[in-house]
């Protein structure tokens, strides 16, 4: 892999963009300078062939030392597994989970570790991780929590369930045309906010 690959690869990562669209329809690629730099700003050194693999193998890591992502998104009906990332030595025999809907409700439930399918295996600090794909049941939309019953160390993660589509009022779903007004969030204003609308 060279510099330029691990740089383009490190970008990506790191949710640095590698072009965008003008409003004037005019593409405009980040340069290697402006990637550097930004990747710089976030904490990840690129400057040199060491810097450049040393921050890739931080952030090709990182969620590998997670046991649970920061969040999940599923959409409802779509059997989105959990990904579930544990030492291949110390997997207990069962991972058992709860998940605590939006309105209140608790759903919880278990599954054999043998029922579980393995998705992938990295060493981390001289142990194989793997990462596990926990089978979820159908979750109702909202914002949920879900928690590993019987793993240390795994914080309780946000659940977003979303729906199958979005909303569509009745004419437009009928096949007919509305009109409305529309309002950019941020120009909504008051002589509170400051300087963008807070609505």
């Amino acid at each position: 892999m060279t510099d330029e690959d691990r740089l383009r690869r490190l970008a990506d990562l790191a949710g640095i963009e590698s072009h965008y669209w003008d409003i004037e329809g005019a593409r405009h690629e980040t340069s290697p300078d402006t990637a550097r730099r930004l990747l710089s700003a976030m904490g990840f050194p690129a400057d040199s062939t060491a810097d450049l693999a040393s921050s890739l193998a931080a952030v090709e890591e990182k969620e590998w030392r997670r046991v649970l992502p920061p969040v999940l998104i599923v959409r409802q009906g779509h059997h989105s597994p959990v990904p579930v990332h544990l030492p291949a030595d110390a997997a207990p025999a069962s991972i058992g989970w709860r998940v605590v809907l939006e309105d209140g409700g608790v759903r919880t439930g278990a599954c054999a570790l043998h029922e579980i399918a393995t998705e992938a295996r990295r060493p981390i600090d001289g142990r194989t991780v793997e990462r596990l794909a926990l089978p979820l049941s159908d979750l109702p939309p909202g914002y949920h929590e879900f928690r590993l019953e019987n793993i240390s160390g795994a914080s309780p993660m946000p659940l977003i369930v979303a729906p199958p589509r979005c909303h569509l009022p009745p004419p437009i779903a009928e096949g007919g045309k509305c009109w409305g007004l529309s309002a950019q969030l941020y120009s909504v204003r008051s002589a509170h906010d400051w300087g963008a609308g807070d609505f």
